[in-house]
């Protein structure tokens, strides 16, 4: 009879500690939404002035205060939770590692590692005054997904949120291209105006930086449109549209490239069903409207190239042609193929598509007159001439001449303006009267940067959240997030890391993450 109560002590004890660890999670949950929610909805207004750098340092100071303030909850409230210590034994450290977070740990050491055998140890740690890839922003990037990814509770609502705050972006950035700066944020300087207004957009200013943050944006907009039959979901319509104007007018190539790569991808998902379908086609009907407005409305836009001149007629009839196929899948009840099927169908239509594509590719650069078709057909012939890409293709060579040096762990974080420069400024400058401080292409850039063995555990950190989320395609916030991440992936070819759009990009991939895992969160299923 003795031991029952004592028995009975331990089990209340245990219950206690039980309903404390929930609390302490729950405090941590807090904690990761208003992290979320300031990357989300403050940092894309954040400004400080009207200079680029300037506004690039601010966003920049802006996300690192709130990720020290994020780090530093959680590690307080870790220290709360009784047996923390054991954590820090290499057991419990490895113990309940993520897939997805193994790449990530091996990418932070590689990059220590480089950082060590830098050309230059101090921008290696701490990275340019702007555009900012220095190892501790860089680790700041990784902790920033990981404890998201651990800590977050997925709600679809901030995706609103996100997608709300660059749609406002992008009208701010439209009415300043239309001459309509109403707030003055961005005076007029040598170089950045159009025709109609400025290049630059809002608070992004680069229109190049800004296409990474309105694709990621877009990309979640169109598949929650499509999957959601909440009325609320229907917000995502015009907000998607807005994001694909100034996706239009900004001109960056690398941003449509990237919605079609993941679009044709994932969409024997997005379309799975008839209403999802309907929507779908619904939202890409809007886009070519805009697409006609600006491109016949707006006769003095000065984009309308002769690729412009060539499809604008072509446009209003394909928005007919889509709001009539829609109008079928929404009301009339059609014969629906097997799933697998439909998938394996459509994979072999993508890939008769590009075949077909690589074939009439010179007739269609000869015809429509747009450069880039022009300079693919030259490449794909294997003709790699140094003006492709703005005559990035002439840096891409010559860094790629320097890689075998420092395969494995390369120059540096961030030593690429350094060393590149150190060796090839006097006839990059000579061909093009400038000076890169970027590769212009993520992957390189990493490549050069971090050495071989830094660009394979990035990409198997990308290889693992579209692994692990290949099953649960079924939920909506998921399928959106890997195809804003099959965007992100496929422009990152022509990009470069900043803490304007990127902040969002790790936050985002860290949401994935605590989806793929389930924070206490049910998974959602798609609906109908």
């Amino acid at each position: 009879m003795a031991a029952k109560p004592k028995k009975m002590g331990k089990l209340k004890s245990q219950h206690e500690a039980q309903r404390y660890m929930q609390k302490v999670q729950g405090w941590m949950s807090k904690t990761a939404m208003l992290f979320v929610l300031a990357i989300f909805l403050i940092h894309p207004l954040f400004i400080d002035s009207n200079l680029y750098f300037a506004i690039t340092e601010a966003k920049q100071g802006f996300f690192l205060v709130c990720a020290i303030l994020f780090f530093s909850a959680v590690f307080f409230f870790s220290l709360t939770v009784p047996g923390y210590y054991r954590r820090f034994t290499w057991k419990g450290l490895a113990q309940g590692v993520r897939v997805y977070e193994w790449p990530l740990i091996a990418y932070g050491l590689v990059m220590t590692v480089s950082t060590i055998f830098a050309d230059s140890t101090k921008i290696a740690i701490l990275g340019g005054s702007s555009r900012n890839e220095g190892l501790l922003m860089m680790l700041t990037y990784i902790g920033v997904c990981m404890l998201v990814g651990r800590h977050y509770k997925p709600k679809d609502w901030v995706l609103y949120v996100l997608c709300g705050t660059a749609a406002l972006v992008a009208g701010y950035g439209l009415c300043q291209y239309y001459g309509a700066d109403f707030l003055g944020l961005f005076p007029a300087e040598a170089g950045t105006q159009t025709g109609r207004g400025f290049t630059y957009f809002s608070t992004m200013s680069n229109r190049n930086v800004a296409s990474t943050y309105f694709c990621l944006a877009f990309s979640i907009s169109l598949v929650m449109f499509s999957h959601k039959t909440k009325k609320t979901h229907w917000a995502f319509l015009p907000l998607g549209l807005v994001l694909f104007y100034a996706l239009l007018i900004g001109q960056t190539e690398s941003g449509y490239v990237g919605l079609v790569m993941s679009i044709g991808m994932t969409f024997p998902f997005i379309v799975s069903t008839r209403q999802a379908a309907a929507r779908f086609l619904l939202m890409i009907a809007g886009c070519l409207g805009m697409m006609w407005i600006e491109s016949t409305v707006a006769l003095t836009a000065p984009i309308l190239s002769s690729y412009w001149a060539f499809v604008r007629p072509y446009l209003l009839p394909a928005v007919l042609a889509l709001l009539a196929i829609a109008g079928v899948l929404y009301f009339v009840k059609l014969p629906s193929l097997p799933v697998k099927a439909s998938r394996v169908a459509w994979y072999v239509l993508l890939v008769v598509l590009v075949i077909v594509f690589v074939s009439v590719l010179p007739q269609l650069a000869a015809v429509t007159g747009n450069p880039s078709f022009t300079q693919l057909s030259n490449i794909l012939r294997g003709d790699l001439d140094d003006s492709f890409m703005s005559g990035r293709m002439m840096v891409w060579k010559r860094a790629l001449s320097m890689v075998p040096d420092r395969l494995l762990f390369g120059y540096g974080p961030d030593n690429f303006s350094q060393s590149f420069n150190a060796v090839h400024h006097e006839a990059i400058y000579a061909a093009q009267h400038q000076v890169y401080d970027k590769l212009h292409n993520e992957y390189l850039q990493v490549l050069f940067d971090d050495g071989l063995l830094g660009l394979l555990s990035l990409l198997g950190f990308y290889g693992a959240l579209i692994f692990a989320a290949r099953k649960k395609l079924d939920n909506p916030m998921v399928l959106g997030l890997t195809v804003a991440l099959l965007c992100h992936m496929a422009q990152a070819f022509f990009n470069f890391v900043s803490p304007f759009a990127h902040p969002v990009a790790w936050t985002l991939w860290g949401i994935l993450g605590a989806l793929l895992y389930q924070n206490g969160q049910k998974s959602g299923k798609r609906e109908a």
